[in-house]
């Protein structure tokens, strides 16, 4: 069964955005982690 676009719209979408969000962060503090375990490599 579908869900009605309206509720997709509203709670749907902000859970959508909240998780995409979350996983960008996530994403960004890995990658400065990387980068700071490839710098220690280098010196």
């Amino acid at each position: 069964m579908q869900p009605p676009p309206h509720s997709f719209l509203g709670a749907g979408s902000n859970a959508f955005l909240r998780k995409l969000f979350g996983q960008k962060h996530l994403f960004i503090h890995f990658f400065s982690y990387i980068c700071r375990v490839f710098v220690k490599l280098i010196n």
